[in-house]
Parts: structure tokens; sequence; C-alpha cells
């Protein structure tokens, strides 16, 4: 929080016990790793994004570190799975987030 990497739910709670969502999780990557850029968001759900993640979730698409589904949604208020946090994670520590 102090990095301003993670943010609560509100300004007064931080909710250590939900879960996260893909949009979430986009935009916690974004934060660690520094991401900016334009928002081009080729998804059929796009609308669905909240604002706040729209950026992240964009470039992280665009740099390979979070896909969208075969049907070309992404998803956003799904809640991350183990599966996609270790691919995610992959991705990055892999260097394919640079």
């Amino acid at each position: 929080v102090d990095l301003g990497i993670i943010n609560g739910m509100t300004d007064t709670e931080f909710a250590p016990d939900e879960f996260i969502t893909r949009e979430q999780a986009a935009a916690v990557i974004g934060r660690a790793f520094d991401f900016a850029g334009g928002i081009n968001l080729g998804f059929a759900d796009r609308d669905e994004i909240s604002d706040y993640a729209k950026m992240y979730v964009s470039v992280c698409a665009e740099k390979g570190v979070i896909e969208g589904y075969d049907d070309r949604t992404f998803r956003p208020l799904n809640n991350i799975t183990r599966a996609e946090t270790a691919a995610i994670l992959s991705r990055c520590i892999g260097g394919t987030a640079e």
C-alpha cells in the first residue's frame, strides 16, 4: 500500500480476505512493473472493465502478461485463478513483461 502497488477497497478498508478480480490483478501488476501506455482494448467485453483498470489491462494484454479468453473476452470481474496467477508471474519473471 505504501508503495502504491496495491490499494484497499476504500480509504479505510483493505479487505485482506477478499478475492481479487482479473482487472484488479492487472492493475497490481501494472503498478508493480510501472506499466504505462495508451488504452487499446480489443476485448469484446471492454465496456465492463473499470476505468481505473483500463490502461493496466490494455498494457498487460499488449505485453502478453495477462491474456484474454478464446471468445475475445477479458472477464474483468472474474476472480483470478491460481493457474492464471502462476502464468502471469511466470511471464513477468521470465522476461515477457519488459
